[in-house]
């Protein structure tokens, strides 16, 4: 399972890190975004299969996305 934030560093995003990790291995790794902005697009997170959670996110909240994130990528 990759947790990723949003913004990282150098302009890069956490899609573009889960990207890179998913290219060097053969089997699916599930993923997940958490951002702190809430500028972030959702509608290129959404549009590429992927979950996105806002900042501060609670304990159950982060359950059920990373139960429903290893779900969806098996």
């Amino acid at each position: 399972m990759i947790v990723s934030d949003y913004q990282l560093s150098r302009g890069l995003t956490g899609i573009d890190a889960i990207e890179r990790l998913r290219s060097a291995f053969p089997n699916p790794i599930p993923a997940l975004l958490i951002s702190g902005d809430a500028s972030s697009p959702r509608c290129e997170v959404g549009s590429q299969g992927y979950h996105l959670l806002y900042k501060p996110v609670n304990a159950e909240r982060l359950h059920a996305a990373l139960v429903a994130a290893s779900v969806l990528r098996q």
